[in-house]
């Protein structure tokens, strides 16, 4: 379930970045900027033809027989936004990482979001941990 709505939200962000990539190391390539909320529950997304993008991120588990539904907004920040820088393809890119815990799950939810400097689209990762005893799906 959370691997089929991440792909889907991936999918979405490649449709959005696609279009300007041809113009990405051009001086007309369109600037997209985006900014996790304070305690990062929340993100936004701007760039010429938008006048911004608001979001969240969620997922879908199974747990002890039962389907929850944790959303970042629920969640509880660890450890505040870290930021960190990662070589890609296209150069070192600036990252947000934020982990989200739900206690009463024993589950945290990660998002890892930024950018490649001078690259038109944005970088999002997201992730699961599990931190019970019983198995999740």
């Amino acid at each position: 379930m959370f691997q089929k709505s991440l792909r889907t939200w991936l999918l979405v962000l490649v449709f959005l970045t696609t279009g300007w990539m041809a113009d990405a190391a051009s001086a007309q390539a369109p600037e997209v900027r985006v900014a996790l909320a304070k305690g990062g529950r929340n993100f936004t997304m701007k760039t010429r033809g938008f006048s911004s993008l608001a979001g969240s991120f969620s997922a879908s588990i199974h747990l002890g027989g039962e389907k929850l539904e944790l959303n970042s907004a629920d969640g509880m920040a660890v450890g505040g936004v870290e930021r960190v820088k990662e070589s890609t393809p296209y150069g070192p890119a600036e990252l947000k990482v934020v982990r989200l815990r739900f206690e009463k799950e024993r589950v945290e939810l990660f998002l890892r979001i930024g950018q490649v400097p001078g690259v038109a689209g944005i970088l999002a990762q997201a992730g699961i941990r599990n931190l019970g005893p019983e198995p999740l799906e």
